[in-house]
Formats: structure tokens, C-alpha cells, sequence
């Protein structure tokens, strides 16, 4: 009998302890996006997706929060929606802001196996972001940007967001 019953508090306390690691893992950009889009879609129908980031993305390109930034090109505003364990726990208007749209991406996971193939060597868990850059250059394009770079010998990489592959690398000196 006591041994049915330590079996039985064994299975619930393993079971538990399951579930809690799968609330504790990360989720991709892209997990939670169809429910942010709505949610943005709901502040103005108009708006765009122009900033995707996290502070802590790990190396498997998973993260427990992520930040997206909407802008209304015909309010001229911009919206926050915030994600925590693949839920939305913020969304509020905010004020200065970015206003091209990323468009179509892959997924953090995605970019960071490819960051991680070129040299990224950041401590995780790091930070990470996808934006329009190089809008004044003549090849602008949508970019995850991975690492900082911002300590002697660490490197931040950045990834084509529409394609997956590698762009630029830079190492601090």
C-alpha cells in the first residue's frame, strides 16, 4: 500500500514538475503573433508591424517575453503589445516610434541558428531584435539583429529577416 501511494505522489510531483518546465520555456517571435496582430488590428485595422524585440532571447532563439511595436500609417500613431509565456500581458499607445513595416520574417529561431553558424558568441540569455534598417542607404532591408557587441570580444550579428541568411557581423574590438 505505501508503495502505491509513493508511486502515485511520485507520477503528480513529476507530472507538475513537467508542466511547470513547459511554462517555463521560451516561445519564438512568431508564437504569438496571429493574437498580437488581432490585438493591433483592433487598436486601428490600418496597423503594420514595424519592431519585434526581446531582451533575453536564448540559444535556441526562444524568449519568455517579446515586445511588438504596430504603427497606424493613417493616424500617424503607434501601439505596444507585449508577450510574456505566449500570452499578451500589455498593450497601451506609446510615443516616438518606428514607422516601416518589417513585413514578412522568419522566425527568431530560425535567425538566431543562423547568427550562432556565423560567429555569434554572446552570453545568453541576450537581446534581439527585427526592424527595417538602412533606409537612407541603397540596400535597405528588414534585419534581426542579434547580440550586443557591446564588451571587448563580443559579437552582434545581423540576419537578413526575410531570407534567414547571414548579413553582417561585428566584433568588438
Amino acid at each position: 500500500m505505501y508503495s502505491r501511494v509513493l508511486l502515485c505522489v511520485s507520477m503528480f510531483l513529476l507530472g507538475f514538475a513537467s508542466a511547470g518546465a513547459a511554462l517555463a520555456q521560451g516561445h519564438t517571435a512568431r508564437a504569438a503573433l496571429k493574437d498580437v496582430q488581432a490585438a493591433a488590428t483592433k487598436w486601428q485595422k490600418d496597423a503594420v508591424l514595424t519592431n519585434v524585440t526581446t531582451q533575453t532571447v536564448d540559444a535556441d532563439g526562444a524568449a519568455k517575453e517579446w515586445s511588438y511595436l504596430f504603427y497606424s500609417p493613417k493616424t500617424k500613431q503607434a501601439y505596444a503589445v507585449s508577450v510574456q509565456s505566449g500570452k499578451i500581458a500589455d498593450q497601451h499607445p506609446v510615443g516616438p516610434h518606428l514607422t516601416d513595416p518589417v513585413g514578412e520574417f522568419v522566425d527568431s529561431d530560425a535567425a538566431m541558428k543562423s547568427a550562432k553558424g556565423n560567429g555569434l558568441k554572446a552570453n545568453m540569455p541576450t537581446p534581439m531584435a527585427l526592424m527595417m534598417m538602412g533606409q537612407r542607404t541603397a540596400k535597405p532591408g528588414t534585419y534581426w539583429t542579434i547580440g550586443t557587441g557591446y564588451t571587448p570580444g563580443e559579437v552582434s550579428v545581423l540576419i537578413d529577416a526575410k531570407s534567414g541568411k547571414f548579413f553582417r557581423k561585428q566584433e568588438m574590438k
